[in-house]
């Protein structure tokens, strides 16, 4: 993860991708690979593919619930109704159901 953030600073997006992606198949419990990969889909305009990493997202299972797990999976479901919203689809045909575990 931190090799994947070290050259996302110093814009090598390839190079990011490649270390977020393992970091996901390493842990893929782990929310926070797919997060930072999707967030760095949509910063450079990878949008399609920022959406389905934004939708496992949302869909993946909690094994342990915390606030900032329900703040990832809210910002992702977020993002996924702007790019239905750019691509002029209906308002719900992004809505997915935010799945926290928390109650």
């Amino acid at each position: 993860m931190l090799l994947g953030y070290n050259y996302e600073q110093l814009d090598s997006c390839k190079h990011a991708e490649k270390h977020y992606y393992l970091a996901h198949k390493m842990v893929p419990i782990k929310f926070m690979p797919l997060y930072s990969l999707a967030k760095l889909y949509d910063k450079t305009e990878q949008k399609e593919k920022a959406c389905i990493l934004a939708e496992e997202i949302v869909n993946k299972e909690v094994k342990v619930p915390s606030l900032k797990i329900t703040r990832i999976k809210s910002e992702m479901h977020q993002l996924i109704l702007k790019m239905s919203e750019e691509k002029g689809l209906p308002p719900d045909a992004g809505d997915v159901e935010v799945k926290t575990g928390m109650k």
